[in-house]
């Protein structure tokens, strides 16, 4: 009886006569900067996919709006999700983790804040869900207003990036906040200020770094590198982040030396639509086996259809300590890579096809291999010390 009571009270309370409420953006930050809508509801009535702009920045049944943060290094800053408009909040839950790499629909929501609003004479409920463990600072029955702080951004429940899952729903059926020529279920107009549609390619992040690595590592943005040694640091890796990648786009990765000549180029072309996209390029140290690698400030170019995207500069200098436990037990020959008992080595092209090692006088690796022409890379393993050489066969 009480609840009722009171229910009956703030539906006076949050609805005076004359006030037109609308939804506000459920988010601290600035749009395109801060974070990047990624996914919108689904529109489309079967399999298909389509947004309310008659896009494909959604995916099959999605019933929210995904507003996605940069990387885990911002979640752990703490973004917060604040109430879209005036309400009274009915559901919390934050004890669930929210670290999540990996998409799992089993896992739903995570932890999440639902809330109760009267709009327009209408009873509406949002949900915010993807939040991170127990930094939720609202509580079930308290009232809010809106732009009020409900709890940080994070990646709990069915999520691979940190990012704010926000759904509309009136009553039992639920609804796209946005306004588009392309909405089936309702012409109403939610957002006081809805955000502009974005398809534009636009850079979130990009760095060079001393590994190779997965994509789990570039979700927490790496720690960026500008420094590099010839044979203390085995591999130099550019990766980039963005949004806006389309079908049929040609990316390409420019490897430069200090006197601007091409040392290596790689490209692809991509094969769908992203909206929030990873990919990287990487160079071996020593570079090509038989040469010195050019020493000074190199760089490495980014480019979408042969468009310069990103322009990133380092520095290779000299090796002069010791204390590398790899550096004794190999040598490089005019004819091809000296290796100890002790060294575990495999070789593979390009495309990773494993290429078989051709051995000479017991402990060399000969350039020499008829099958083969093209660039290869040893894989050198010592004491969980890793090389990664890059050699030209048949020249």
């Amino acid at each position: 009886m009480r609840k009722y009571i009171l229910l009956c009270v703030l539906i006076k309370l949050l609805n005076p006569s004359g006030i037109n409420a609308q939804l506000i953006t459920p988010l601290e930050g600035i749009y395109l900067k801060d974070f990047f809508i990624v996914n919108y509801p689904d529109e489309a009535k079967d399999t298909s996919i389509m947004d309310v702009f008659c896009g494909n920045k959604t995916y099959n049944g999605h019933q929210g709006t995904d507003f996605v943060l940069r990387n885990f290094k911002q979640m752990d800053s703490g973004v917060y999700a604040i109430a879209a408009a005036d309400g009274v909040v009915f559901k919390v839950i934050e004890n669930l983790f929210d670290r999540n790499k990996t998409s799992d629909t089993s896992l739903g929501f995570g932890n999440y804040v639902g809330v109760w609003h009267q709009i327009n004479g209408l009873n509406y409920y949002t949900y915010y869900a993807h939040l991170r463990t127990n930094s939720v600072i609202v509580d079930s029955g308290q009232i809010l207003k809106a732009g009020q702080r409900i709890g940080l951004i994070g990646s709990s429940g069915n999520t691979s990036d940190p990012h704010l899952h926000f759904e509309v729903w009136n009553d039992s059926i639920w609804l796209d906040p946005f306004v588009g020529i392309c909405k089936s279920n309702n012409t109403r107009k939610l957002w006081t200020n809805q955000l502009m549609y974005d398809t534009a390619l636009r850079a979130i992040n990009q760095g060079i770094i001393n590994e190779l690595p997965i994509l789990n590592d570039l979700k927490e943005s790496p720690l960026k590198v500008q420094d590099f040694t010839a044979s203390s640091d085995s591999v130099i890796t550019y990766w980039w982040q963005g949004s806006g990648i389309r079908v049929n786009d040609t990316i390409a990765f420019v490897w430069r030396t200090p006197d601007d000549s091409i040392w290596y180029y790689y490209s692809y072309m991509n094969m769908k639509d992203y909206w929030y996209y990873y990919t990287y390029s990487y160079i071996s140290l020593p570079f090509l086996i038989r040469y010195n690698p050019p020493l000074g400030m190199w760089k490495v170019q980014f480019l979408v259809n042969n468009k310069l995207v990103d322009d990133c500069r380092f520095k290779v200098s000299q090796y002069t300590g010791l204390n590398n436990p790899m550096i004794s037990h190999y040598r490089l020959t005019n004819k091809g890579i000296y290796v100890s008992n002790e060294i575990e080595v495999s070789c593979t092209n390009i495309l990773g096809k494993t290429i078989p090692l051709k051995i000479l006088n017991g402990n060399t690796l000969n350039f020499y291999v008829p099958e083969y022409t093209g660039f290869v890379v040893y894989r050198l393993r010592f004491q969980n010390e890793y090389l990664f050489i890059k050699a030209i066969l048949n020249e």
